[in-house]
């Protein structure tokens, strides 16, 4: 007795089956010509357990959405695009809201343009896989971050507001911070690393009365700030050399003080110190 061989008994098998599903399926007037061949083989394909290639699996639904929602849960809401997108939605309960409530109205809308009218506002957001699955993942953070928040940088010239010649040594400084810088020969300065908002620049140098003034700063934006100083009327802010370790204010000490200015001295024709002493303090 001959031995049929077990690949010979596969192949008749699967031509039983093909042709099994090209009986059942009805034909045209002439048999051909309307797309009955591919249907018999995908008939084929599902009754030998053969997976579909990738070019034919099913597509995310093109179908449009219209809601017109009032106070509903973002759950419901959700259930509502499904309903009428026929997809399928994958997300986490401790991702989406569920229980927020939202009013949608849309009309003919997208599936991604109708998520996106009912997760409005929150930090939630649509992504599609390459499969075509819809996920509702958590948003990227974007909480600012003081510690680096951009700075900006101001510079500038201080002048004497009378002559126009610039003020060398005088400071610059931005209010409760810091930050401070010192004009040069030419009376300019810089100060970088300003911090953003509303900010009070403050001039002063010896022998001038004291300006400010306020600006608005915007990270890494570069201002150009001037100052004008005027002269000071008044001789109490005139800083002296007392028996103390630090500089102080005429008007700060307690006791009489005698200013002793360059132009009276050279005045006297005074050569000692002693003669200044004698004819100057009393």
């Amino acid at each position: 007795m001959r031995v049929v061989p077990a690949r010979l008994l596969r192949l008749v098998a699967m031509l039983v089956i093909l042709a099994a599903a090209a009986a059942a399926q009805p034909t045209s007037r002439d048999g051909a010509g309307d797309g009955g061949a591919p249907r018999v083989a995908a008939r084929a394909r599902a009754l030998a357990n053969v997976s579909a290639p990738p070019g034919e699996r099913s597509q995310p639904s093109s179908r449009l959405v219209t809601l017109e929602l009032r106070d509903v849960p973002i759950r419901a809401a959700l259930q509502e695009i499904t309903r009428q997108a026929g997809v399928q939605l994958y997300y986490s309960q401790y991702v989406v809201p569920l229980d927020r409530r939202v009013t949608v109205s849309v009309r003919d809308a997208s599936v991604d343009e109708a998520l996106a009218a009912v997760l409005r506002g929150t930090q939630v957001r649509v992504r599609r896989t390459n499969e075509g699955q819809v996920l509702l993942v958590r948003a990227e953070s974007a909480r600012p971050d003081r510690a680096r928040r951009e700075q900006g940088s101001v510079r500038g010239r201080v002048t004497d507001a009378g002559t126009g010649v610039p003020v060398v040594g005088a400071t610059v400084e931005v209010e409760n911070t810091p930050l401070t810088a010192t004009t040069g020969e030419d009376g300019s300065y810089r100060l970088a690393r300003v911090p953003d908002g509303e900010q009070v620049l403050v001039a002063r140098r010896i022998g001038y009365a004291k300006m400010r003034r306020s600006i608005t700063v915007t990270g890494g934006q570069q201002l150009e700030v001037n100052f004008a100083l005027t002269e000071s009327v008044s001789p109490l802010d005139q800083v002296v050399v007392t028996g103390t370790v630090t500089p102080t204010e005429v008007k700060a000490i307690p006791t009489p003080i005698t200013v002793v200015t360059a132009r009276e001295i050279e005045q006297l024709g005074v050569t000692r110190v002693d003669q200044l002493l004698r004819g100057m303090v009393p």
